[in-house]
């Protein structure tokens, strides 16, 4: 299925395009149209459609114009050209703008259905090929984050087109979810590139232009609070993948002894990270504050129910603690 974008200022041709041509056989889902480029402009932010077909004579904004925007905003649409000038000023600013194709006025409703079945079988090729590099990409990522002696610099070139110290990409861990069907809701994410389940967490790769402290936000907010996410600062390419996904591995106890939701920032260069988690330094602190609630200090200082407390607290505390907590409650 595709979407496709009419736009044309002449009432009768537009009319004629949207309701002669068989659609519903060609396999489009929507129909939209417009009158001018200015409008046609709007229909592609609202819509985002796979193919465009444009007149070039227009009102407000021509169809030339329309298309580099188009271009320069980011929009991979098919480009048609309709046009009553054949001549070679107008091919080539068409393929300036990458139009795969244009169409002769006055035109015959068989010829744009011909031309929409050839868009539509190549849009069906590059969604293929494109499912094969997301699959291929994604386990390069896992390849990074959990074998050594990988060579990736190959793959890299193949898949990215670039050395694989020239790409960085956001590297987060998500904590406390046992269900593994999670990662395709972290992976729904538009922050996402590629996320996976290892040995207990779930890591997800960014997008290099997104925020990792907004992604990490999002995604515990996806998962509705019950996970707590750890990312690092600095962005990371696939060649220190390894170094830093064992770092986030290393923090599994302190964010498991850790509240649901918990946000943490790993900061520094890569390759120069904090050290890993001190379970025992954290144990000793949770003891000494179930200690202190024994002797009523936090329960004085915050004038709270000592359950209320003691649900907060208890899973800092060892059993001899538990034991003497229990029989205060």
């Amino acid at each position: 299925m595709f979407s496709i974008l009419l736009v044309e200022d002449e009432k009768l041709e537009l009319e004629t395009l949207r309701d002669y041509v068989d659609w519903k056989r060609l396999g489009a889902s929507r129909v939209h149209t417009a009158r001018n480029g200015r409008t046609a402009l709007e229909c592609l932010e609202a819509y985002d459609p796979d193919i465009m077909i444009t007149d070039i004579q227009l009102p407000v904004m021509n169809g030339i114009e329309l298309s580099k925007r188009a271009r320069e905003e980011g929009y991979a649409c098919k480009i048609v050209f309709l046009t009553g000038y054949d001549n070679f000023e107008y091919m080539k600013s068409a393929f300036q703008v990458q139009a795969v194709d244009y169409i002769l006025k006055p035109f015959r409703v068989d010829e744009v259905e011909a031309l929409i079945m050839r868009i539509r079988e190549q849009l069906e090729r590059e969604r293929v090929a494109e499912r094969s590099v997301e699959l291929a990409s994604g386990q390069i990522f896992a390849m990074a984050c959990e074998q050594e002696g990988v060579d990736l610099e190959e793959l890299s070139r193949k898949y990215f087109s670039v050395a694989a110290d020239e790409k960085a990409f956001g590297l987060l861990a998500v904590y406390g979810i046992t269900d593994e069907k999670a990662t395709a809701r972290i992976e729904s994410l538009t922050e996402v590139r590629h996320a996976f389940y290892l040995d207990g967490l779930i890591i997800a790769v960014l997008h290099g232009y997104v925020s990792v402290a907004d992604a990490a936000e999002r995604i515990v907010a996806a998962l509705d609070g019950q996970g707590s996410a750890a990312w690092f600062d600095d962005k990371v390419s696939i060649t220190d993948m390894k170094k830093d996904t064992d770092i986030l591995l290393g923090y599994r106890d302190r964010m498991f002894y850790g509240r649901p939701g918990e946000l943490l920032r790993i900061t520094g260069r890569v390759g120069e990270r904090g050290g890993r988690f001190d379970r025992e330094r954290w144990n000793q602190r949770g003891q000494k504050l179930c200690q202190n609630i024994v002797g009523g200090a936090i329960r004085r200082r915050h004038r709270k129910p000592l359950p209320h407390v003691w649900r907060n607290c208890s899973f800092w505390a060892g059993k001899n603690v538990r034991e003497r907590l229990t029989g205060c409650i």
